[in-house]
């Protein structure tokens, strides 16, 4: 345990602190120590996941609570897309990604839906060029 853990324990849960806050309990219980070393000292219990990080200058107790993984669900159009590419060049690598996804991170909406084709670099043209032959619109 390091020496700024302890400080975990004076922390309310539910309770909101600022990094200032987090540096003052710390000079109470450590007062000769250098400026720097309250900072490394948050951050610390911050990579430690002994606080977390709720906001800019915003920090409280982890509650536990584990976040579900993300698993984005494909359109019709861009899951055809990869059919098509896994279909006409099966030993080629490639990434499908659409535009619509940011939304979820995003607090602005995109106006129009564009499917990102990451394919290896030597066949990327001819992947590029294929889907374009078949009709396909709003790809990159």
């Amino acid at each position: 345990m390091q020496w700024y853990e302890s400080i975990t324990q004076k922390l309310l849960p539910g309770q909101h602190y600022s990094r200032r806050a987090l540096i003052g309990m710390l000079k109470q219980d450590y007062p000769n120590l250098h400026e720097n070393s309250y900072h490394w000292a948050v951050s610390g219990m911050l990579q430690l996941g002994r606080i977390v990080r709720i906001g800019r200058n915003d920090y409280t107790l982890p509650d536990g609570d584990v976040k579900s993984a993300y698993h984005p669900v494909f359109s019709e159009l861009a899951a055809d897309v990869a059919a098509r590419i896994s279909g006409k060049f099966p030993l080629i690598r490639f990434t499908v990604f659409e535009t619509v996804y940011m939304n979820d991170f995003l607090n602005h909406l995109i106006a129009q839906n564009t499917i990102i084709v990451q394919a290896e670099k030597d066949a990327s043209v001819f992947v590029f060029r294929y889907l374009q032959k078949l009709g396909y619109k709003n790809l990159m």
